[in-house]
């Protein structure tokens, strides 16, 4: 069965003309129907690429074990990045939009908490992007050959990394 979300959009739009209907009401039901086509789209995408990932690997066209490793990892490690990018940015829009309804219909609570709500929705996006930049930075080979030179530079990579993605959102 074959689902039309044009015929379904144009229905439900027949429904609101000629009845009185809240503009408002309108637009949260147009917001809501992209959003779970939104996330309809991004669960077939996943669900897709998982189907995909697994069947190259079991069907396992490598030569030697150590092939196998290599491309595991480094597509879980692309897998990471790109969570963890979408993550902070959903994370972002979501509190700016939530910063804008509040401030639509409760602007006595956004005039006393507005800056401590943007530093809440900026802490919560910045070690979300900072474990996407890190895993990114350590794919290029010069980086992780130059940190993996040395036992004090891999500390200190794994020390900033631990600071700013784990404990830094755990702090505030």
């Amino acid at each position: 069965m074959r689902i039309n979300f044009l015929a379904f959009q144009n229905n439900m739009e027949a429904e609101y003309n000629g009845h009185d209907v809240d503009l408002r009401k309108l637009k949260m039901d147009k917001a809501r129907r992209f959003f779970n086509i939104l996330t309809g789209s991004v669960i077939t995408i996943w669900f897709l690429f998982n189907i995909s990932y697994y069947t190259i690997t079991c069907s396992y066209p490598f030569k030697t074990d150590e092939d196998w490793s290599a491309y595991a990892a480094d597509v879980t490690s692309w897998v990471t990045v790109g969570m963890f990018t979408i993550l902070s940015i959903i994370f972002f829009i979501t509190g700016v939009r939530m910063i804008h309804a509040l401030q639509t219909h409760f602007p006595k609570f956004i005039a006393e908490f507005k800056s401590l709500m943007w530093l809440t929705v900026i802490l919560i996006t910045i070690p979300l992007t900072f474990r996407a930049m890190f895993d990114c930075i350590k794919k290029v080979d010069a980086i992780n050959a130059y940190l993996s030179s040395g036992s004090l530079k891999n500390g200190i990579y794994n020390f900033v990394f631990f600071l700013l993605t784990t404990y830094l959102p755990i702090l505030f």
